[in-house]
């Protein structure tokens, strides 16, 4: 996707966390994940535990996964917040102690808004994307992720997105479907935002292991990025939250609705969304059979201390510079500027500003780059010289 700039639309940066998150991601996006980052999520044998009419007593299957849609299957009008609560009371009941978490784009209401997963204004294209990993044959391998994946697909279905080939993407290491690899999910990643636009309705659900690596780029509080793990991760690595985040959210556009579940161990920001319900607030003893779990009456969507504007720029640097052909590269500088204006203009200014200077001693292909890099800083500023009354434009248009 390719961001442009229209200066007669020209507007002052966005200055408080609402308003920078509302420009940093203008879709709609929603992700439901099994567990706290610190936290494993189960993959159990009898998952039946759950009551679900399409899952035989004996089968294996993904706690959250379960839990979530023997909650939502047969209640259409349930709100967020009582999903949460009785997904976890089904969790709890069960034995399991890993706490699902709800994250969003947007401070919705949990309290009375419906639990939908599809898009409250269609008039798209409905798109899926199933990735379940068994990692059969290796060391940890699980045994209900790709039941999860067939029971995800059958809830999906009713909800309408449609099974064909060319709106709905199954990942399975069963010999049958595509291999869930590291370039293939990546891949079908892709595949699920490109072209995105308003009016679509995005669907991702993934169930295998969740790990956690160290953080180089210093945007994580903790120290670690939160990971997939694909089945050929020995080989070729796990896929941290940063290009999660680059391939699944930074990309769309406004009117788009994405809706991830993510049923794997330190899932709980993996997307790295700005608003987040965490749920731990509840009475009713947790370990207590048959005990009431409510939320506290004031729990709502709060602002994830965890989320940094700061990522947007520096993962727009790497894609610019990543690029190898013009036009990539006049999309990478265009993406640059659009995360740029994300986090204020002086911001900005500033970080590429100090990225130019310390980027003097690469190749001479790379410091052709830097200097469209330099050409960008000094036109920014000669714009925001001229005119105050306009800076960078907007975007248009288990353990497990």
């Amino acid at each position: 996707m390719s961001y442009s700039f229209d200066q007669a639309n020209a507007a002052q940066p966005p200055q408080g966390f609402k308003e920078q998150a509302k420009e940093a991601i203008p879709a709609t996006v929603r992700m439901i994940s099994g567990c706290e980052d610190h936290q494993t999520s189960a993959d159990v044998q009898g998952s039946g535990i759950f009551q679900l009419p399409v899952t035989p007593p004996g089968d294996a299957g993904g706690a959250a996964s379960n839990a979530l849609m023997s909650v939502v299957m047969n209640n259409p009008d349930i709100t967020w917040l009582e999903m949460l609560e009785q997904m976890r009371e089904k969790l709890a009941s069960g034995g399991f102690d890993q706490i699902p978490q709800l994250s969003s784009g947007d401070p919705m209401d949990v309290r009375t808004g419906k639990c939908t997963f599809t898009n409250p204004n269609p008039n798209g294209r409905y798109r899926s994307l199933l990735i379940g990993i068994n990692y059969i044959g290796q060391q940890g391998e699980l045994s209900g992720c790709h039941n999860d994946v067939d029971l995800v697909k059958g809830f999906i279905e009713s909800q309408g997105f449609p099974s064909d080939q060319g709106n709905m993407r199954i990942l399975k290491d069963d010999g049958v479907n595509e291999s869930p690899t590291r370039a293939n999910i990546l891949s079908a990643m892709n595949w699920l935002t490109e072209g995105a636009q308003a009016g679509d309705s995005l669907f991702m659900h993934y169930s295998g292991h969740g790990g956690q690596e160290t953080d180089y780029s210093g945007d994580e509080e903790s120290g670690l990025d939160d990971t997939l793990v694909p089945l050929d991760y020995q080989e070729n690595g796990q896929i941290i939250d940063d290009i999660i985040f680059e391939e699944l959210v930074l990309v769309l556009c406004p009117g788009v609705h994405l809706m991830c579940i993510m049923d794997c161990c330190h899932s709980g920001t993996v997307l790295d969304l700005p608003y987040i319900c965490e749920g731990r607030e509840m009475s009713g003893g947790y370990t207590a059979p048959g005990a009431p779990l409510k939320f506290s009456p004031t729990l709502q969507m709060s602002e994830n201390p965890k989320f940094s504007f700061g990522k947007m720029v520096r993962i727009a640097k790497e894609k610019y510079l990543a690029s190898q052909t013009r036009q990539n590269v006049i999309k990478g500088g265009d993406k640059l500027e659009y995360a740029l204006g994300k986090v204020g203009a002086a911001n900005g200014v500033a970080n590429l500003t100090a990225y130019v200077t310390g980027y003097q001693a690469h190749s001479e292909q790379q410091k052709t780059i830097t200097f469209g890099l330099v050409v960008c800083v000094l036109g920014f500023i000669a714009m925001m010289m001229a005119s105050t009354i306009y800076g960078i434009m907007f975007l248009e248009g288990k353990g497990k």
